[in-house]
């Protein structure tokens, strides 16, 4: 594995992988949700989506799905709490063509407004997809009681609130303030035999927008995980299963006992070997999935295990993974 950093402070990562036929490109932004407030909730999120919908170069979203699909390409994005991608896949040839595409639409987006309002009944329905999936949702509900009305605490798509009432300059705004090439990392995976891939991001990725943005840059809030005594959040749905986390506070990602804490996750449930699956799921029955994991950000983290089980089960299961 390669790194460089480039001139306009764009780091470029080069990893070369023997025996495939193609190549991954991904570009990564450091910012997500926990750069917002309270009134653009969700920005970072209705961002991403915007990126596909059109430049000044391919004006439509069915001209870059159509120009990716004739590549054979396999593309999407995604935003997180502290960072936001977009990767495309390709046949080894066509990695400049993709490089052109994935430049040309995480710098040049226009972020039409018609496009936006049009998007905006998707992200809205991308949200009731989330609330009525319990074992997608109940991970933003143990997030926010963790971290309760703060950025690290709010939904990563936001609310229908927010969602509905965002406008075109709140994404100018953070398109402006975030998407900047000493904010990002750009990224070459698969067969790289050949390719220059400093060329390339010199050539699709040294642009005078990307170089320019970034001048009022924001650093996030820091979390504070000050809990003093147990705290517990439920909600209410009508479903056949009950949905739970039961977690603790842990270290962020580059704690020296980090390693450790990811050590215990996969011993409590990370396998199919695991102390809880073995408890929980085959000796007791109680629950199909169980798994702890352990998820580390920047400043903060949490050692978690989630579970589906009977609601008349739920005591039962709860003083299992405690006992373990």
């Amino acid at each position: 594995m390669k790194i460089n950093k480039l001139e306009n402070k764009l780091s470029l990562v080069s990893a070369d992988i023997k025996g495939t036929k193609t190549v991954t490109i991904l570009i990564l932004f450091a910012v997500g949700s926990k750069y917002e407030n309270k009134n653009n909730s969700g920005v970072a999120h209705y961002l991403e989506h915007m990126m596909f919908k059109g430049t000044k170069k391919r004006p439509s979203p069915s001209i870059i799905s159509n120009e990716l699909d004739s590549l054979g390409a396999e593309f999407n994005a995604f935003t997180s709490k502290e960072y936001t991608g977009y990767w495309i896949k390709v046949e080894k040839s066509k990695v400049e063509k993709a490089s052109n595409i994935l430049s040309d639409i995480t710098i040049e987006s226009t972020i039409n407004k018609p496009e936006m309002d049009r998007e905006r009944g998707v992200i809205v329905e991308e949200f009731n997809m989330y609330q009525d999936n319990p074992m997608m949702h109940i991970e933003d509900v143990f997030e926010n009681c963790l971290y309760g009305d703060t950025p690290a605490g709010r939904d990563t798509i936001g609310t229908k609130k927010t969602i509905t009432e965002m406008t075109r300059k709140d994404l100018q705004d953070f398109f402006e303030t975030y998407y900047s090439a000493e904010n990002a990392v750009l990224l070459f995976s698969g067969n790289l035999s050949g390719i220059n891939t400093k060329s390339l991001a010199e050539k699709f990725f040294n642009k005078k927008k990307l170089n320019d943005r970034g001048k009022k840059y924001q650093k996030k809030d820091l979390v504070q995980d000050n809990q003093k005594k147990p705290v517990i959040k439920i909600e209410y749905k009508k479903t056949d299963q009950a949905h739970l986390m039961l977690g603790v506070r842990a270290s962020h990602y580059r704690a020296k006992d980090a390693l450790i804490a990811k050590m215990i996750s996969v011993i409590l449930g990370g396998s199919m070997s695991s102390r809880l699956f073995m408890n929980l799921r085959e000796k007791n029955g109680l629950a199909y999935y169980v798994r702890t994991s352990l998820d580390s950000y920047t400043d903060s983290g949490f050692l978690v295990t989630q579970a589906g089980v009977s609601a008349n089960d739920l005591k039962k299961a709860i003083k299992i993974i405690l006992d373990e």
